[in-house]
């Protein structure tokens, strides 16, 4: 009978393949930690370059029509007006997709925690030696993305004030 067909059988790997077998898998999952914070600040950036290109074109797209000025091809403003919280909703989802990177680095962080008190020497390891010093870049990480929305809200809401009051 194969290992496949006994789901109840235990291998008995000798120590030094299960020493190997971790250290590889500490590698893979490393990898994919750096790929996901990677992934975080791209979000970031994405978010930043998406709210700037959306406001720069609404800011000179509506205007309040001067006398005597060309006909536009563009909506009235009013109509562009709802627009403006397109970049704030665009940085909540970039925002929720980081939230959600992190949560998953979190539980990769705690499981090489668990084969590090397993593996390890003590208290040495990466992610011991995190847990006792701050984690500064989350929290630079979280402050950027709330100066982020708030500031996207509060120029979709002058932005949709302005042509309301421009109408």
């Amino acid at each position: 009978m194969s290992v496949a067909e006994a789901p109840s059988a235990r291998l008995n790997p000798d120590p030094k393949d299960r020493i190997e077998f971790h250290a590889e898998e500490f590698k893979a999952l490393k990898t994919e930690i750096g790929e996901l914070t990677k992934s975080t600040f791209s979000n970031l950036q994405y978010a930043l370059l998406a709210s700037g290109g959306l406001f720069g074109w609404l800011f000179t797209t509506l205007r309040a029509p001067s006398p005597g000025s060309v006909p536009s091809c563009l909506p009235p403003a009013s109509d562009l007006a709802t627009v403006a919280f397109l970049p704030m909703v665009i940085s909540i989802v970039f925002g929720l997709l980081s939230a959600a990177a992190y949560m998953r680095v979190n539980t990769k962080g705690r499981y090489i925690a668990r084969m590090e008190d397993q593996l390890a020497a003590d208290d040495l390891g990466w992610e011991r030696s995190l847990e006792a010093a701050p984690r500064l870049i989350f929290y630079v990480h979280c402050f950027a993305w709330t100066l982020l929305t708030a500031s996207n809200l509060y120029f979709g809401l002058a932005l949709y004030r302005w042509t309301r009051l421009a109408n």
